[in-house]
C-alpha cells in the first residue's frame, strides 16, 4: 500500500477544530450537485427501506447531515453510517450529528485496510480518492465491492483535474511546493484530483458498471453498480 495514512491523520487532525469546526459550510453549488448525485444513486436501489448507506471519510459528518435531511423529503428511510481514518474528525462528527435521531453510527475506519463492518445498499466518499495514492485507486474498488450488498451502488465524488479550478488549483499547488509560496494550506498538497477515465476503467475491472458520470462545476462524480 503506497498512501500514507499516517499522514492523513496527522494532516487533518491538525486543522480539524480550525478549518471543519461547527461553522464549516459548503457552498450552495456543493449541495446542488450532492443532491443531483445522490438522487441518481437512489434511483439504482431496488431495495425495500431502510436503505444502509455508508460515507467513507465522513469528516465532520456534514454531508451525512445532507443526506438525512434530504431522505426526509425524498421518502426513503436509511440507516446511515460514516468512517473516517481521523478519530479527531469522527469526534467532530459525533457532536454535530448528535441532535440527529437515529443519530449515524460513527467509527475509526480505513477502507484500505479492509477493516470496515458491515453490509450497504450503497457507499459513498466524498474528496476521498484525492487524498489516496493513485496506486491504491484499485484496491478502493475491490474494498467497497465487498462492503455492498447485491445491486449495491458506489458513488465517488471528486473534484475534477480538468475543471477551471481543478487547473488553476494544482498550479497553485505546484508552485507552492516548488517555489514555497504559500498559495494554498498546507494540508492541502496532500490532495492529487483523479482522472475519472482511470478510475470508470477501475471500477469495471473490479466488477462495477458505470451507470452516470455526472459533471458539475470542479467536481465529477461516477454512480457505480454490482
Amino acid at each position: 500500500m503506497k498512501t500514507d495514512i499516517k499522514k492523513i491523520i496527522s494532516s487533518f487532525s491538525a486543522v480539524a477544530d480550525t478549518v471543519y469546526g461547527p461553522a464549516y459550510r459548503h457552498p450552495p453549488e456543493s449541495h446542488a450537485f450532492f443532491s443531483t448525485v445522490l438522487q441518481a444513486a437512489l434511483s439504482q436501489i431496488a431495495a425495500p427501506p431502510p436503505i444502509r448507506v455508508l460515507e467513507i471519510g465522513c469528516g465532520n459528518g456534514y454531508w451525512l447531515r445532507a443526506i438525512a435531511q434530504m431522505a426526509a423529503e425524498m421518502g426513503p428511510v436509511v440507516d446511515l453510517r460514516g468512517v473516517d481514518v481521523t478519530p479527531a474528525l469522527i469526534d467532530l462528527a459525533k457532536e454535530a450529528l448528535k441532535d440527529l435521531a437515529p443519530a449515524p453510527a460513527l467509527s475509526v475506519g480505513d477502507l484500505l485496510k479492509g477493516d470496515i463492518a458491515g453490509r450497504y445498499h450503497l457507499c459513498y466518499a466524498y474528496d476521498v480518492v484525492q487524498q489516496i495514492d493513485r496506486w491504491d485507486h484499485g484496491l478502493i474498488f475491490t474494498n467497497v465491492r465487498s462492503l455492498l450488498k447485491e445491486g449495491g451502488v458506489f458513488v465517488v465524488l471528486d473534484r475534477d483535474p480538468c475543471s477551471r479550478y481543478g487547473i488553476s488549483m494544482n498550479l497553485r499547488k505546484v508552485l507552492t511546493r516548488r517555489l514555497s509560496l504559500r498559495l494554498v494550506p498546507d494540508f492541502y498538497l496532500l490532495a492529487r484530483y483523479p482522472s475519472f477515465r482511470r478510475l470508470a476503467r477501475l471500477a469495471r475491472r473490479a466488477g462495477f458498471e458505470v451507470v452516470n458520470d455526472l459533471c458539475g462545476a470542479s467536481r465529477r462524480a461516477l454512480v457505480l453498480k454490482l
